[in-house]
């Protein structure tokens, strides 16, 4: 008996300590919950930490910054994505990708480059027909922020007159290669009447796994990026109002029924760039693709309600 009364205050004193160590544990794990969601809510951790990212939220520009005309991403409230495809048309993979939207009624907002618009200019005015987007993506695709400014014209320029000679249509958007701009850049994008379009999730379709190059080209094939990876990659990431960064290529074209199949039995819609930018908190408008003859009589590409 007196042994078991002995025990008592060290019992007590070693469940105080438990109560202790959980308390702590529960502490640090709503603290890592709060942490991983304040991550996706910020689309990052780089933004996470950024005090100039909460600036600009806190003003509604991390969506739309109306100074740079420059769309980031769609409302947090609206479960809808954005498919845009870069750096075509090429022809091993964009006739598959047009089937396939087509199809499936999807839209989507493409980023050309100008000198594969002049080799195959018919894909062009199919996607005007069947009510896709086109944005200019720059003649040669050349990173704009290391050309003069006569360059940076020339680049945008030459893709419009392109895009114009094959459909007929002008482009109101634009998205610099590699998302590498500065403020020359802005400022001659703004002169030539573009807003710009960046993306949130990257489905890096144009990248194979790591150390590809290093082993015999028999080999490759089983390393290469495959169209599950790439479906795979996009629908992890999704979330409401995010614009999706896929490329003209092969393996997109095979993924793309993937993403659209997966993303829809999530519950999610598909927008164009402009639809996505009308149903922001502040409504942007833009004309995507006006036709040549209206040109004449636009005074403003893009406007505020």
């Amino acid at each position: 008996m007196v042994a078991i009364v002995m025990s008592l205050p060290r019992l007590n004193f070693a469940n105080r300590r438990l109560r202790l160590i959980a308390i702590l544990c529960l502490i640090l794990g709503l603290a890592v919950f709060a942490l991983l969601w304040l991550r996706q809510e910020a689309d990052g951790f780089e933004n996470l930490f950024s005090a100039n990212y909460w600036a600009e939220r806190s003003r509604g520009e991390d969506l739309y910054n109306p100074a740079e005309k420059f769309f980031k991403r769609g409302s947090r409230r609206l479960k809808e994505v954005c498919l845009t495809i870069d750096d075509g048309p090429h022809i091993a993979s964009i006739g598959r990708i047009l089937e396939v939207l087509h199809e499936q009624h999807v839209p989507a907002t493409f980023f050309v480059v100008g000198s594969k618009v002049k080799q195959h200019p018919e894909f062009l005015r199919q996607m005007i027909e069947d009510g896709d987007e086109i944005g200019n993506h720059t003649e040669d695709h050349l990173r704009l922020d290391t050309l003069s400014p006569e360059e940076i014209r020339k680049e945008l320029g030459f893709c419009e007159e392109n895009v114009e000679r094959a459909c007929g249509h002008r482009m109101h958007l634009m998205r610099p290669p590699g998302m590498r701009f500065n403020a020359e850049v802005l400022k001659i994008a703004d002169e030539m009447g573009y807003t710009i379009v960046g993306w949130n999730i990257g489905a890096k379709d144009f990248i194979p796994k790591k150390g590809v190059d290093k082993v015999p080209p028999t080999v490759q094939a089983n390393l290469s990026t495959t169209p599950s990876m790439v479906a795979e990659r996009v629908l992890k990431q999704a979330k409401n109002g995010v614009i999706i960064l896929l490329h003209d290529e092969p393996t997109t074209a095979d993924a793309l029924p993937l993403i659209i199949d997966g993303l829809r039995a999530d519950g999610y819609e598909f927008v164009s760039a402009t639809e996505m930018m009308e149903q922001l908190p502040q409504h942007v408008v833009v004309q995507a693709n006006p036709p040549i003859e209206l040109h004449a009589t636009t005074t403003s590409r893009t406007f505020i309600k």
